[in-house]
């Protein structure tokens, strides 16, 4: 190749030789040898360098808000009418901290962007796999055992990781059911390919995570995928639409665990509740928020009042960090009734933002947001 170079150039009076010197990626920003060569070859003066600076300006991004015109107002308030299925849930409402545009676009606008086909299981479709095989376990040897509330004891637990054929069956079902759409009567198709690798990496994961879980025993099993859809009243004269689901609810030395399974590595501390409502705080603690939520949700719809301890499970750190629990300023989180009123007052606020006419739907104020949003073009096309 140093001949062709050479043979290239020998008879031009003038040659324009151009190398890239930018270093990102796997371009190291160096000349080539031939460059090299020619500078060490020919006496000064007879190859001029130059060091080509091109000015880049980075676009100017479109300041887009959308005000609350009575149209606008009009669709908002569906969500206020006990009639209407549209509803406040804890992740609309985290998407409306994050960007209130993109909340407009997709609850009141009704702009659905379709989720693209996947011929992979995604993170997404694992997390759902996941919570379904932890539901249906418990829910199902409560059924077994004709038992509204299942006693889990350390006994139990270490019948379940040794019941591979139990997990290795659930397993089998959830997949068909949650990810191949398989009808009822063909659950328990055995897993081929992809699908029976992921069977393995969870009962691998649930083995693990009954073994963590003997430090909590005994405590109630209550409810999996809890789900309730009513009325929230947030002040006096604002009520909303509202519906929660919760991964589980247990009972523990007389403390009602509301537990959030993740897969993901959300953080899981905390030193002040307006961390949680910062929309320009990169890491900020949605799931916690979440969790925080449906402590009061829960605790007005249920009439309980008791201590209520939200507790989220990540389960990709089991061996690592052994299912640790919320930290409030470095402390356990223990009772979610130590921040309830500083956080109701907060999201009593943030609501009766949402329909103040005179606030309007602005862009995300930490671009971080736009990272994984799906109406990321609108704002940025």
């Amino acid at each position: 190749f140093a001949y062709y170079f050479y043979r290239l150039i020998a008879r031009a009076k003038r040659v324009y030789l151009f190398f890239d010197a930018r270093n990102s990626g796997l371009r190291s920003g160096e000349m080539s040898r031939y460059l090299y060569q020619l500078r060490y070859m020919f006496p000064t003066g007879s190859i001029r360098y130059y060091s080509g600076k091109y000015p880049v300006e980075p676009p100017v991004r479109r300041k887009i808000e959308v005000c609350k015109t009575p149209e606008v107002m009009h669709s908002l308030r569906r969500i206020l009418d006990p009639e209407s299925d549209q509803r406040l849930s804890a992740s609309v409402i985290n998407r409306y901290i994050n960007c209130p545009l993109s909340f407009y676009l997709e609850r009141v606008a009704d702009i659905r962007v379709a989720d693209p086909v996947k011929d992979y299981i995604d993170e997404s479709s694992f997390g759902t796999i996941v919570h379904h095989v932890a539901e249906s376990i418990y829910k199902g040897l409560a059924r077994e055992r004709g038992v509204k509330e299942l006693l889990v004891t350390a006994e139990l637990l270490d019948s379940l990781v040794g019941d591979t054929v139990r997990l290795h069956r659930q397993i089998t079902q959830s997949v068909n059911d949650r990810y191949h759409h398989l009808p009822e009567d063909e659950w328990d198709t055995p897993l081929t390919g992809e699908a029976k690798l992921l069977g393995k990496t969870i009962l691998h994961m649930l083995k693990s995570f009954y073994r963590e879980e003997k430090q909590f025993a005994p405590f109630s099993f209550i409810a999996a995928e809890y789900k309730d859809k009513k009325q929230l009243v947030v002040t006096g004269d604002l009520t909303v639409n509202f519906t929660m689901s919760i991964d589980r609810i247990d009972r523990r030395d007389g403390v009602v665990r509301l537990i959030d399974y993740k897969t993901g590595s959300d953080p899981v501390s905390f030193t002040s509740v307006d961390e949680l409502f910062d929309p320009s705080n990169e890491e900020r603690q949605k799931a916690v928020f979440q969790l925080m939520l449906y402590s009061c949700a829960y605790s007005a719809h249920t009439g309980y009042e008791g201590p209520i301890q939200p507790y989220i499970y990540q389960l990709k750190r089991l061996n690592t960090e052994h299912l640790p629990p919320i930290l409030y300023n470095k402390m356990p989180f223990t009772d979610y009734r130590e921040i309830k009123d500083e956080f109701w007052t907060r999201f009593q606020h943030l609501i009766s933002e949402m329909f103040d006419p005179d606030v309007p739907f602005v862009q995300a104020a930490n671009e971080h947001a736009c990272a994984y949003c799906q109406f990321s073009r609108i704002c940025k096309g």
